[in-house]
């Protein structure tokens, strides 16, 4: 794949992306970290691009797209009110939003696979429990979105 002002990046092999497999998670972050100094990918918060002004689009899963059971099109809304969540939050807490992102999507990958989400679910429950401690005035409405859909992932 070229990155424009980057180079080509390639890779020899299929990486496998499991939560088992720690090197997998570094690969990634040394790939974003790449990118971040290139300017070629935000760390947090709202875009340089000129629509930065506008929230993130909204959408809502369907049954039709659950490749993997019910909890699965709630799991994608949970990560996508995290999404506009993390767009909410003060960049001073960018560790915050790297949790919550990486958790967000961990639900959506665990349960699309098959797996059990009470782990992945018990997490985002205590990550928006501590966004919502240390940043109250931030994205109420988005935290609010997905507390409702983390509640329909494992009812």
């Amino acid at each position: 794949m070229l990155v424009d002002g980057l180079g080509y990046i390639l890779a020899t092999r299929d990486d496998e992306f499991t939560r088992d497999d720690g090197a997998a998670t570094d690969r990634v972050e040394h790939l974003e970290n790449a990118l971040q100094r290139a300017k070629k990918l935000a760390p947090v918060g709202p875009s340089d691009s000129p629509s930065s002004d506008t929230e993130p689009p909204r959408t809502t899963a369907t049954r039709d797209s659950s490749p993997a059971g019910d909890g699965y099109p709630a799991a994608v809304e949970v990560a996508i009110a995290v999404d506009a969540l993390s767009c909410a939050l003060p960049a001073r807490r960018g560790d915050l939003v790297q949790s919550l992102l990486v958790a967000s999507t961990a639900l959506v990958v665990t349960l699309a696979t098959g797996e059990n989400g009470a782990r992945g679910v018990a997490e985002l429950r205590a990550l928006l429990d501590l966004a919502e401690r240390l940043c109250p005035d931030s994205g109420v409405d988005d935290l609010a979105s997905a507390r409702s859909a983390l509640d329909r992932v494992m009812p």
